[in-house]
């Protein structure tokens, strides 16, 4: 019986020996530990790592007694260096919202499959966003699919373009600027007022002296918008063209929303403005403008003044959409106690784009809007943003303002102007 008690107990001995397959492996570190990113940034180097043994205890074996635990191999080489991740988006706001991955198929047939997907005026549905992405990958063939595809295929084509970003496509968002008949197509001419593209201009210029009532406004705010050197010339030449004397009080803003500019300009929108044949809309505009580019030369902080009673108080809150993160509400809080967790009485919000690489513009006049609607901008003389800074919620936004609204059924009159301090809320 003792051989036989001998043996039992060396096979239970030898079953609670650590073996390699019954010692637990160890879990490698999360990026967030090791610092590095994750794997799938990397996949030559985690193919790597999954593929390395497990190295076996000492204690484990005792062949391994006093020999060093897992000696590198002279044949092993170092990782391959991992590229640095590319730079985060500007503190306090989210990246704008990216297009789907692009699609397969080829472009006609995605074109197709977005027509017959999405109705037209719906809002942008997945076909459509998917389109936009195929031809953002894809501009020379998108090129052609608009100049010699299908109506059906051309008319979707459009509709993907007015969510179109890279500056690869720009000649084709300018080039559906004008529809079947030649007129501006405003979904099309927003787009190009978020892109700020130059190239648009030549075209705007040339279609200008056929135009008429709102299609002319539009052209004259795009110009504004777009704000480059080309833009600003032919809004200046636009304040000395008779044909277009109708349209000088919108002249007179978007001059005044790329300011400032030498003073003999001034001099002109101060002679349009006080002219005794002036109409009420030229007067209007060139007045405003007129003050705006003084606001600019003002010191002090910004005044409101609210049904004829002025408030040297308050507050501007700049928050993020949630639903159009290319947007910012750029809100007026009534008391200089309002944060963005308690903002209390709001006297209005602007409307204002980002860049199209997801950045606020500063430093320039940018377009804006009092709410939403094309006469929402009519409102907005002048919108600068100096700094835009901090770290997500609580950054701080620097800059200066100029804005009149008419009495409108329970909102009074309202004139905003001077240099503001605001706080950035986030989202």
């Amino acid at each position: 019986m003792k051989p036989l008690l001998v043996v039992i107990v060396a096979a239970l001995a030898c079953s609670k020996s650590p073996t390699p397959e019954s010692v637990p492996p160890t879990a490698p570190p999360t990026p967030a530990e090791a610092g590095t990113p994750p794997p799938s940034a990397a996949p030559e180097a985690g193919a790597a790592a999954a593929a390395e043994p497990v190295a076996e205890p000492a204690a484990a074996n005792p062949a391994n007694a006093g020999k060093p635990a897992n000696p590198a191999s002279p044949t092993e080489t170092a990782p391959e260096a991992v590229p640095a991740p590319p730079p985060a988006p500007r503190p306090g706001l989210a990246p704008l919202a990216a297009l789907p991955e692009v699609p397969e198929e080829i472009l006609p047939l995605v074109a197709r499959r977005a027509a017959m997907s999405c109705p037209e005026g719906a809002a942008p549905c997945p076909a459509v966003l998917s389109l936009a992405a195929k031809i953002e990958a894809e501009p020379a063939e998108a090129k052609t699919v608009v100049e010699s595809g299908t109506d059906q295929e051309k008319a979707a084509m459009r509709r993907a373009l007015a969510h179109v970003r890279a500056e690869a496509c720009d000649e084709l968002v300018i080039g559906a600027l004008f529809d079947s008949s030649g007129a501006l197509d405003a979904t099309i001419a927003e787009r190009v007022r978020f892109l700020r593209t130059n190239a648009a201009v030549k075209p705007l210029l040339q279609r200008l002296p056929k135009t008429a009532g709102e299609e002319t406004i539009a052209i004259l705010d795009t110009l504004g918008a777009i704000g480059t050197e080309d833009a600003k010339k032919a809004l200046l030449a636009a304040l000395d063209d008779k044909t277009l004397a109708p349209y000088w009080g919108e002249v007179c803003r978007n001059v005044a929303r790329n300011a400032p500019m030498a003073p003999a300009v001034l001099t002109r929108i101060q002679e349009v403005g006080q002219s005794l044949a002036a109409t009420e809309r030229q007067a209007e505009g060139c007045r405003n403008a007129e003050a705006a580019l003084r606001m600019l030369e003002s010191a002090g902080s910004l005044i409101y003044n609210v049904a004829g009673r002025q408030e040297a108080h308050g507050k501007i809150l700049v928050r993020q959409r949630r639903d159009a993160p290319h947007l910012l509400d750029v809100s007026l809080a009534a008391s200089a106690d309002a944060t963005c967790e308690a903002p209390g009485e709001l006297h209005t919000t602007f409307v204002v784009s980002l860049g199209r690489d997801g950045r606020p513009v500063v430093g320039a006049g940018i377009p804006a809007a009092l709410g939403e609607g094309p006469s929402g901008q009519r409102s907005v003389y002048f919108l600068r943003f100096d700094t835009f800074e901090g770290d997500n919620a609580g950054g701080s936004v620097t800059g200066r303002l100029y804005a009149t609204r008419n009495r409108d059924g329970d909102q009074p009159h309202l004139i905003v102007s001077g240099p503001f301090d605001g706080v950035l809320c986030g989202q």
